[in-house]
């Protein structure tokens, strides 16, 4: 008697329903989980720069700032001279609220409390960094909106 151990073709379009399946859900997550990895990349290297920024302030001669231009996607460190710094927000991130931020001279101390403040609409977040006056440190928080 022979046997053959082949697939029927009922065996085979139902494996590859369930994978044709699992791929289409994964195409509709990705734009989403990229966007994510988007701003937390984002914010990650805005954290690096504001350290960056007032170390430059420890060591230089100069005030450095973190500033924004109006109507503009980008933050600029300003360092020592003309040594600056841009950043690029990306598109799901919005500016609400970005006064300048100085740090001082030879101490890295923030001169004035400042606040700034991204929207983030898609998740509903606001993330609020609130610059300490004196100290050179800064509170990151993280809230719902509505």
């Amino acid at each position: 008697m022979n046997k053959h151990r082949a697939f029927t073709l009922l065996e085979t379009l139902i494996v590859l329903s369930v994978l044709s399946l699992f791929a289409s859900v994964s195409f509709v997550a990705i734009p989403k989980i990229k966007e994510e990895l988007e701003v937390y990349y984002f914010l990650n290297q805005f954290e690096n720069n504001i350290l960056l920024t007032q170390q430059a302030a420890i060591f230089s001669v100069v005030r450095t700032t973190i500033k924004k231009e109006y109507q503009q996607n980008y933050i600029e460190f300003l360092l020592e001279g003309n040594r600056k710094v841009t950043q690029t927000a990306p598109p799901a991130l919005n500016f609400k609220v970005f006064p300048p931020v100085y740090f001082g001279i030879g101490t890295g101390n923030i001169v004035k409390t400042e606040t700034i403040i991204f929207s983030w609409e898609n998740k509903k977040q606001e993330i609020k960094y609130e610059f300490l006056f004196g100290k050179g440190r800064y509170e990151k928080t993280i809230k719902q909106i509505n």
